[in-house]
């Protein structure tokens, strides 16, 4: 009975509009309970049993050192640099968008956490410098795929702590790949940009003006090498270099004289990027 039962309900949940989620947790609970008393004692044990892996903490931690750099406007300090870098070619600001996805992927390690900081800030930006929305969309959502690839990567840390391989060799084995993804994606945005009409920057920006966006954007541009030299040089484990860069940011933030959202509760920064002029 319950061979056709969970599937049964997972379907029919799905069907109602149940998110995803809830449809796999409710229809496995059906399950249990259709196996029998002994299954129940011993759900609860297995359960936490997967959850009790200490590098599984490295995650929240990643995330939220992403999110403390959106919210205090270190992410426009990053996307400033990318945008001095890069922001001259026809399309800058679509490669501004790959690189600082670079950048903020070797922070969050989560597809999820670079489309949010991106789609608050940039798409907006983009739209008012000239780019079609759907195109913007498409930009941010390509770049957030590198952020499970380039260390810290969320998905490396679960794969090693289930399956005993190294985080370690697993994060240096992602950096290749995820620059790969980035040069083959800006290579397409490079062939594309004319075609579609795309905005271009004024210029090369001059040494001094590349210097403040490298000023502004240090401490976004070094903590990724921060991460990944800690855990690849033996000094951290993948948990403990998470915990010690979410702790540096608000100290920086503060002593920068940054006003963090959650403290003069303006809200989360939506789209403080200002476009650059631009010319057909």
């Amino acid at each position: 009975m319950g061979v056709y039962l969970v599937p049964l309900a997972f379907f029919g949940f799905l069907a109602f509009g149940m998110p995803v989620g809830f449809a796999i947790g409710i229809a496995g609970m059906i399950g249990i309970l259709d196996m029998g008393a002994r299954f129940m004692t011993m759900a609860p044990d297995r359960l936490f049993a997967g959850l009790d892996l200490f590098p599984f903490l490295a995650m929240p931690f990643f995330i939220l050192a992403g999110e403390i750099m959106n919210r205090s406007g270190i992410t426009q300090g990053l996307v400033k640099l990318a945008d001095a870098l890069v922001g001259w070619m026809r399309g800058g600001m679509a490669h501004s968008n790959m690189v600082a996805s670079v950048m903020f992927a070797g922070i969050t390690g989560s597809a999820t956490a670079d489309a949010a900081a991106f789609g608050n800030t940039l798409v907006p930006a983009m739209q008012k410098a000239g780019y079609s929305r759907p195109y913007a969309c498409a930009v941010t959502a390509a770049g957030s795929i590198i952020g499970p690839t380039i260390p810290p990567s969320t998905l490396a840390i679960i794969y090693g702590s289930i399956m005993g391989v190294s985080i370690a060799g697993l994060f240096a084995a992602g950096i290749l790949p995820g620059l790969l993804i980035c040069a083959i994606c800006m290579a397409l945005i490079a062939l594309t940009a004319r075609r579609k009409g795309l905005p271009k920057g004024e210029g090369r920006p001059g040494f001094g003006i590349v210097l403040k966006a490298l000023r502004e954007g240090f401490l976004a541009a070094l903590l990724p090498v921060f991460i990944l030299g800690s855990i690849l040089g033996g000094f951290a484990t993948p948990t403990e270099a998470a915990a010690t860069s979410t702790a540096t940011i608000p100290r920086h933030t503060w002593s920068a004289g940054i006003s963090p959202a959650w403290v003069t509760r303006t809200g989360p920064t939506r789209s403080a990027v200002s476009p650059p002029r631009t010319k057909s």
